[in-house]
């Protein structure tokens, strides 16, 4: 997984100054460019399904890009807003604002994060030995992924509705 940590670190780099593009779109015009935010949404797809497959979660290696439809046992997919608020394109582009409204969540995330490589390597184990995933770790690990994609969504902007915190 070492090659995609690379062409992922590059991929967000990227995705990173565009993204600021993007949020000063939003702030003057209402609108996001539509091409910096599917590179965005791309690079949080391409992020997830390299977790997923650093955690043992899906046997095969993220594509090399973060496209949608690919035949990939993790699939997301973003529904975009109708109108973006200007407020949050402005918490956005601070860093700080968007970290404060985003960090109840990202504390829960935190802890859950912790958990996360004890129960893979668990879920490894038990694959090597029994075969197949115990259904309430790999339960875990898929609610955790999908958690993780509502906050990274919220965060990079995708999306503008506050998440919620279930789990």
């Amino acid at each position: 997984l070492l090659p995609h940590m690379v062409v992922l670190m590059l991929y967000s780099a990227v995705s990173l100054v565009l993204g600021f593009f993007n949020h000063l779109s939003i702030l003057f015009t209402g609108r996001p460019e539509e091409d910096y935010s599917e590179i965005e949404e791309n690079t949080v797809r391409y992020f997830l399904s390299y977790g997923a497959s650093m955690a043992g979660n899906v046997d095969e290696f993220p594509a090399y890009r973060g496209r949608n439809g690919i035949d990939h046992a993790l699939q997301y997919r973003i529904t975009y807003a109708m109108e973006y608020s200007r407020v949050l394109a402005f918490l956005r582009l601070t860093g700080i604002g968007i970290f404060m409204m985003a960090l109840p969540h990202l504390v829960f995330l935190a802890i859950l994060s912790l958990v996360v490589p004890l129960l893979s390597l668990a879920g490894i184990v038990s694959v090597l030995v029994t075969g197949r995933w115990p259904s309430l770790v790999f339960d875990f690990m898929a609610r955790y992924f999908r958690y993780s994609a509502k906050i990274l969504s919220y965060v990079v902007g995708l999306v503008d509705s506050y998440p919620d915190f279930r789990f």
